[in-house]
């Protein structure tokens, strides 16, 4: 928070203590004890969004290493898919699911996610042959729970941002 913000706080909560101090005198008028709870949501509201722009480094590293963990696992689906589509002599899938790790990884997130969608799709037209070279069910059901994941964190990071910039104007 900026020095506006953090002063703005720090009156917030000076006049959430005077309340506190002082509630015997206005606890029976409705208006007051109308404004003192909407003045405890106000700086619950501020604090909370205190801490996520102290802390929106943690969605950006969520969002990493929920990406790593898809690499590391669509890459190895791709590599076990490839070598069964190469036996198999199904070309085109050999071709299309032919990924280095560098090559999986590149483009924008949205590239990055149609290929993983791609991987999942060779693996499930090769469904018969592939678990014999080692892309079980349940490689293929974590590779769709982590890319799920990663879908879901995609605009954490900037939409964390927006809310806690958006609170924090009060």
């Amino acid at each position: 928070m900026d020095a506006k913000s953090t002063n703005s706080l720090n009156m917030l909560q000076t006049t959430q203590a005077c309340f506190e101090t002082n509630s015997s005198y206005f606890k029976d008028l409705p208006a007051f004890v109308t404004a003192a709870a909407d003045l405890d949501k106000l700086v619950d509201e501020v604090l909370a969004a205190q801490r996520l722009q102290t802390t929106k480094e943690g969605f950006v590293d969520a969002k990493a290493a929920v990406r790593t963990e898809l690499e590391e696992a669509a890459h190895e689906i791709a590599a076990l898919t490839h070598a069964c589509a190469v036996a198999q002599a199904q070309e085109a899938i050999a071709r299309r699911i032919d990924l280095s790790l560098s090559s999986l990884q590149a483009g924008t997130e949205v590239q990055f996610i149609d290929r993983c969608k791609g991987i999942l799709a060779d693996a499930d037209e090769l469904a018969d042959e592939v678990d014999d070279f080692g892309v079980t069910t349940a490689k293929l059901k974590n590779l769709k729970d982590l890319l799920a994941e990663f879908e879901e964190l995609k605009p954490q990071p900037r939409a964390g941002a927006a809310i806690s910039r958006r609170v924090t104007a009060h």
